[in-house]
């Protein structure tokens, strides 16, 4: 329907949306590949709700395309999957920097957004487990997918939910038993026992992203 240069500026405001949404959610934009955008959210920069960062950026980016002033009014579908992956820089790429993941997560990432309606966003099962009840779902039940052995079940993301914290938000379902951390309990419980007395304490809590310090 349009013009080469007409296109071109489109697909340019296009990936910068995708971009900002992206970048906004502290992920990072591997590739462009036509008119769709590869993106990773816990490399480089690893953060302990990955998952939930990737489908608020999904839901902007849906939200941000649908309104780029153009004479044609475009449409988006995105695929979210949480997983194992090797990230590493693609092979003789001259033309500009551009990174590749190398396992099945993204290829299921790919056949969710080739599955999506338009203008919606859906994960698989690994990813729900992860954002739990931040966001409302719709279970669309086990679906087959094109170079995926077993069935996969498929979530479409409806809205972000209010939740009074990302702890609640992420552990509304159950807690698991704390295990092995009879010393630190102790520790603490002998700091909180102090402050009630009156006397102030400070506790450090350090450890890696996704170790289960919340």
């Amino acid at each position: 329907k349009l013009d080469p240069e007409d296109l071109q500026k489109l697909i340019e405001a296009y990936r910068r949306e995708c971009s900002t949404a992206i970048k906004r959610y502290g992920g990072e934009v591997a590739r462009y590949f036509g008119d769709g955008v590869m993106a990773f959210f816990g490399w480089p920069d690893a953060y302990e709700d990955n998952a939930p960062r990737a489908i608020h950026a999904a839901l902007e980016i849906v939200s941000a395309v649908t309104k780029i002033s153009r004479p044609v009014t475009l449409a988006c579908r995105v695929g979210v999957c949480s997983g194992p992956v090797v990230v590493g820089e693609i092979a003789n790429s001259t033309a500009s920097w551009s990174m590749d993941a190398v396992g099945e997560t993204p290829n299921i990432a790919a056949r969710l957004q080739t599955l999506a309606t338009t203008n919606t966003v859906l994960i698989c099962e690994s990813t729900r487990r992860l954002v739990s009840a931040a966001f409302d779902l719709q279970d669309l039940g086990l679906q087959e997918l094109k170079g995926v052995t077993e069935p996969v079940r498929i979530y479409r993301v409806l809205a972000a939910k209010t939740a009074a914290s990302r702890f609640e938000a992420a552990h509304s379902e159950s807690l698991t038993p704390l295990v092995g951390r009879s010393s630190e309990l102790s520790l603490v419980l002998d700091r909180w026992k102090k402050v009630k007395e009156g006397d102030g304490q400070v506790i450090l809590l350090s450890g890696i992203p996704g170790v289960g310090k919340s």
